[in-house]
């Protein structure tokens, strides 16, 4: 796995922790993975993460763990769904919302690379 990829995976996952206002504490508690362990997977210190832990961070966060798998390696990016239907179906968007989210963000990519 390449080491962007890990980090991206790594700063995702502290995303979700924090979003959801908890500690490496209260995740172990909720996933049975150790505080040290979450810590290496957030800090891309872990070549590759256990996929059982992937889900259950998903799991703890409500988030789908296709995006956790995609980052570590194991689907491919075109397993996930287009980006105006992750947007409606997981952030509740509509399509027009939808289309302009994805029209800013192809327009920040074209400005400042590949996001």
């Amino acid at each position: 796995m390449k080491q962007r990829d890990l980090r991206k995976l790594g700063q995702l996952i502290r995303r979700h922790r924090n979003q959801n206002g908890m500690l490496l504490r209260d995740v172990e508690r909720v996933t049975d993975i150790t505080s040290s362990t979450l810590s290496r997977i957030e800090q891309a210190q872990i070549e590759q993460p256990n996929p059982i832990f992937l889900v259950r961070l998903a799991k703890a966060f409500k988030v789908p763990a296709s995006e956790y798998y995609v980052l570590a390696g194991y689907l491919p990016r075109e397993a996930l769904p287009p980006l105006e239907k992750y947007l409606c179906d997981y952030y509740g968007m509509s399509g027009a919302e939808a289309a302009l989210a994805k029209d800013v963000l192809e327009a920040m990519a074209g400005k400042w690379g590949k996001l």
